[in-house]
């Protein structure tokens, strides 16, 4: 069997059992606690995919590799559920952006390549990956729960920052007080680099991408060791009424979002918390 560059451990133990209350949460709540169909990339010990089982309807597994593919078969064949699983052999970016995927409920997406982290070419092949994930379930008119792992790149730092900014910008237009201290916190605190960076891109770039779609919540933010795991909820709003232009109060509830830190068995909110931006809300007056 292939190495696991990414082997098992406690931390991702305990994450994916959390997980998987998030997910029966979000099964019973938006699919009257029908199944969901799986996309991801379970690797060949299939561990995402084992312990959520009794959540899942159908598995679409993707992995480039085609010796860790065959192992997938195997352990397909071992745990029986090789008549619920589609296999795809390629780049994981590659196919979202390209193939003709069908609609699914529960993505689970380990981009340990980073977030911003460029091609050759210069462009950032993940964020276009993502979007087209959206944008295709929003033809669907598909609510789904996203749940992925990112690798804490230091290159990244410059990308990053541009996104933070454009978040400061749209919200300094409001009546908000602490977002200079919330955005500094952000941008200079977080240990490794870019924990609280990239924190606040990524779900931001989700909400942004599903709109006028879906109602964005950023349910849980995971960290350990020098990986950010996410857990965020796209419900499709069927009437479109959400509009092209961010909400302040998603965008507060992004910058808000303290993390929660995974060492062993261990959850902690991590340590400095985030300050909490407040909006000021005018009184009506009769």
């Amino acid at each position: 069997m292939p190495i696991n560059p990414f082997p098992d451990s406690v931390a991702k133990q305990v994450i994916r059992i959390r997980d998987s209350f998030d997910i029966e949460d979000f099964r019973n709540r938006e699919f009257n606690r029908a199944k969901l169909k799986y996309f991801g990339l379970p690797s060949s010990e299939l561990l995402d995919v084992l312990t959520w089982k009794d959540h899942i309807s159908g598995i679409t597994a993707i992995e480039r590799d085609s010796d860790v593919l065959k192992d997938i078969t195997k352990s397909l064949f071992t745990h029986k559920l090789e008549s619920i699983c589609e296999l795809i052999q390629g780049d994981i970016n590659e196919i979202l952006r390209n193939e003709n995927i069908q609609e699914h409920q529960l993505f689970n997406l380990d981009l340990y390549g980073g977030f911003v982290h460029k091609k050759k070419d210069g462009s950032a092949s993940t964020p276009e990956a993502l979007k087209a994930l959206i944008r295709r379930q929003a033809g669907f008119r598909q609510s789904f729960l996203f749940i992925s792992t990112f690798h804490l790149r230091g290159s990244d730092k410059i990308e990053y920052s541009d996104y933070i900014e454009t978040i400061r910008k749209s919200l300094s237009s409001y009546p908000v007080d602490n977002l200079d201290e919330n955005i500094d916190f952000h941008v200079s605190k977080g240990r490794p680099t870019n924990v609280y960076r990239l924190k606040v891109c990524l779900p931001f770039f989700i909400y942004l991408s599903g709109l006028p779609d879906f109602k964005f919540r950023l349910k849980r933010v995971y960290h350990y060791k020098t990986f950010i795991h996410f857990v965020i909820e796209m419900i499709f709003a069927s009437d479109r009424a959400l509009g092209l232009v961010p909400d302040p109060d998603t965008m507060i509830e992004i910058l808000n979002t303290q993390i929660s830190e995974v060492e062993g068995r261990t959850v902690m909110t991590k340590e400095p918390q985030i300050p909490d931006i407040v909006l000021a809300r005018k009184k009506l007056t009769f």
